[in-house]
């Protein structure tokens, strides 16, 4: 009865720890094919704007904002955190993922574009080139 009580706790514990560590983020249950990171800081009013030029070939899966990790206090406000982009193949070919960050409203400012050229094969992505510029205000 006690090896049996072990067990269950030790499963019962294993499982608690993996949703309470999906539901911190730290642990993603759904992969990807294509992960793109970027510094981002939506209290400037800057956002990300996410261009694909094949939509046939690579799709987005969505994003997810991270705070900036300060350990032991609460995020300042305007530290910039990390977005993360999602894309998943949808066919083989080639496809350009176009990041513009800034202010998307009339009048507004861009300050950096980073570009992905992409290849989809076999249901996976490959990076052929990056080009990162800030763009002039």
């Amino acid at each position: 009865m006690a090896s049996y009580l072990r067990r269950f706790f030790a499963v019962f514990i294993g499982i608690f720890v993996a949703i309470s560590s999906f539901l911190s983020g730290q642990i993603h249950f759904l992969n990807h094919d294509l992960t793109v990171e970027l510094e981002s800081n939506p209290s400037t009013g800057c956002t990300w704007v996410v261009e694909i030029d094949n939509k046939d070939v690579i799709k987005s899966s969505g994003s997810k904002y991270t705070e900036p990790n300060r350990p032991g206090s609460v995020p300042a406000v305007g530290a910039a955190g990390t977005e993360a982009f999602y894309f998943d193949a949808v066919s083989d070919g080639t496809a350009t993922i176009t990041f513009t960050y800034g202010q998307h409203w009339e009048g507004g400012s861009i300050f950096r574009t980073v570009v992905y050229e992409c290849e989809s094969k076999d249901s996976s992505i490959k990076v052929l080139n990056v080009t990162d510029s800030a763009a002039a205000a």
